[in-house]
């Protein structure tokens, strides 16, 4: 639909398509600082909008800008992000920003099929401007970084092989290879 905006804007949100729905999910309120827990989506299909107006879904449990966003076995995850960024110098000809303190998270939510977020176990270090660091790949979370990082993650997957690993583990594991030395291999 030519002309269709979102409810409020937002600064930074974690968006994904699931089940048929655009998700767009936290982010930053209009001053790019104060944090945003607000969760909308839209019925979209072949590029197109399928509704007129955003349906409100449930909360997110945390809001803030710069999270990772990805869908594993019909379950949306939301991961890491931040509470504040750097905020615009209101009239400044040249588009001036000051810095504000920043928080990052190492927070981790996964929205079940029941529409309910469930607060999972947080990454082993926080991590934000992520939003396109991470994929789902047969069920498993993969880093889309450098060789040495994937490599890192391989190995802990071989490591975890056993079946008994929670999809949660897994997360955790994925997130935290992401953050591997190439000297260091990732120890489960």
């Amino acid at each position: 639909m030519i002309g269709f905006n979102m409810i409020i804007c937002r600064y930074a949100p974690a968006t994904q398509l699931w089940r048929g729905r655009l998700h767009v999910m936290g982010g930053s309120k209009e001053n790019r600082h104060t944090p945003s827990v607000d969760h909308w989506s839209i019925a979209v299909k072949d590029g197109k909008a399928l509704e007129k107006e955003w349906r409100k879904e449930a909360p997110i449990p945390r809001g803030g800008p710069h999270r990772a966003c990805v869908v594993m076995s019909d379950r949306l995850f939301l991961i890491g992000g931040q509470e504040g960024d750097f905020m615009p110098k209101p009239g400044s000809p040249i588009f001036k920003c000051s810095r504000r303190h920043e928080v990052v998270y190492g927070d981790a939510y996964m929205l079940d099929s029941e529409m309910k977020w469930k607060v999972l176990p947080p990454m082993p270090k926080p991590n934000s401007h992520i939003e396109s660091s991470l994929a789902a790949i047969m069920e498993t979370y993969h880093t889309k970084e450098d060789d040495c990082k994937r490599n890192a993650y391989m190995e802990a997957e071989l490591q975890c092989s056993n079946g008994i690993q929670s999809m949660e583990r897994k997360l955790r594991i994925a997130c935290h290879a992401s953050d591997a030395n190439i000297d260091n291999v990732l120890k489960v």
